[in-house]
């Protein structure tokens, strides 16, 4: 017989991992963020002006991107387990 359903305590389980994540690539955009700032600093030019561009026009936009799409999966997960609790009367 096939296994249906949710292991609720270890889908729970496992969502603040998701979470931090998401965190851990937000702190990922902040520190490259301010990276890319410092080396604008120190550094003028068409070179430096397509790194920056680069930065703020590409990368950034795709790792926030990501960050979101993690959180959309931890919401309709939490959504699920939620779900999961009302059918079994957990």
């Amino acid at each position: 017989m096939a296994w249906l359903g949710m292991n609720l305590e270890v889908v729970n389980g496992e969502l603040p991992k998701w979470r931090n994540l998401a965190e851990e690539i937000g702190t990922i955009v902040t520190n490259v963020n301010t990276q890319v700032q410092q080396a604008n600093e120190a550094w003028n030019g068409p070179d430096s002006d397509k790194f920056i561009s680069e930065w703020e026009g590409t990368h950034r936009p795709q790792l926030e991107k990501i960050k979101g799409m993690i959180e959309a999966l931890c919401d309709t997960l939490q959504s699920d387990i939620n779900q999961q609790r009302e059918t079994s009367g957990s």
